[in-house]
């Protein structure tokens, strides 16, 4: 009887060879890396960047973040913002902005070209203007429309009424050429537009007002007549819950102007303690926050927007 030959040396070594270079490599690393150790390489370098943010050294965020809000609340600011806050004789030329903002001079040329672009459009058929009473009834029926659509209802005109349009159509269609879209269309959207500005910033507004000492009926009224003076458009009303919030805060400033209880409560050791809290949440600082309030500022209110309370 002969025992059984050993199994061949192949068998063994590739495992045996594996296990070494497996020890082998590991002794050779002495100290492992971030991204070895559950984190990929991906998340290693958000991490380093993520890092790099709390350093102390300048970040380009919330610079971004200053300029874009200040193109907005420049876009946002007309004449009639500036009546509304602080009376008329106001306006828009003296208004300053803490950024220089370059203006070009018109030259000759287009001054011309400004000639010919109005003298083309003086030539343009202009469409008959449609009654006082029938705009304000369309109107009023436009609006109502638009609130029973956020309410998710859909509203029917009446067949009476519907005959009535029809006609009225055909009229008009027989008097002009080109067509010329109506004045309604434009109410319709600066309402929708309005109507997402209030419902923005009064959400940001409901978690800040109670730590002020105030409440959302101290400023809802005039909240409602300051947005309502504003040029609003599809894209400057566009922004992030961080950028409202902020926006928030700029505009009860502003209310200050013409509301006596905002004022007092702003003015008030802890909410600007709270304030100043808020901004670093935004890693901002509190002159970050009055230089956006200088955006609807005049020349003579300019001293009350640099001095700290």
């Amino acid at each position: 009887h002969t025992s059984p030959p050993p199994p061949p040396t192949g068998t063994e070594t590739p495992a045996e060879t594996k296990h070494g270079h497996h020890n082998a490599a590991s002794s050779n690393q002495p100290g492992l890396s971030i991204t070895q150790v559950g984190v990929s390489r991906r998340g290693a370098v958000g991490l380093r960047d993520l890092l790099k943010n709390h350093t102390g050294e300048p970040d380009s965020v919330p610079l971004s973040l200053l300029k874009h809000l200040k193109r907005t609340l420049k876009e946002w600011c007309t004449e009639e913002t500036l009546k509304f806050l602080y009376g008329a004789g106001h306006s828009l030329v003296s208004t300053s902005s803490s950024e220089e903002v370059e203006q070009e001079e018109l030259d000759e040329d287009d001054l011309e070209d400004e000639d010919d672009v109005m003298a083309a459009e003086q030539k343009r058929p202009s469409a008959p203007v449609p009654d006082c009473k029938t705009l304000q009834k369309e109107t009023e029926q436009l609006e109502f429309r638009v609130r029973e659509f956020y309410r998710g209802r859909w509203i029917h005109l009446e067949k009476e009424e519907e005959e009535n349009r029809n006609e009225q159509v055909e009229v008009l269609d027989r008097t002009r050429k080109d067509p010329v879209l109506p004045l309604i269309d434009f109410n319709a959207q600066n309402l929708i537009q309005t109507k997402i500005t209030l419902e923005k910033l009064s959400s940001c507004l409901r978690d800040i007002v109670g730590t002020l000492g105030l409440s959302m009926s101290d400023v809802c009224t005039e909240l409602n007549n300051l947005v309502r003076t504003f040029r609003l458009t599809n894209t400057n009303i566009i922004h992030r819950t961080p950028e409202w919030t902020l926006l928030s805060v700029v505009l009860l400033h502003l209310l200050s102007e013409v509301s006596p209880v905002v004022l007092e409560a702003l003015e008030t050791s802890a909410s600007v303690k709270y304030l100043n809290t808020l901004m670093e949440g935004l890693n901002l600082q509190r002159r970050d926050l009055l230089s956006l309030v200088q955006m609807f500022r005049p020349p003579s209110h300019m001293l009350t927007c640099t001095s700290p309370p």
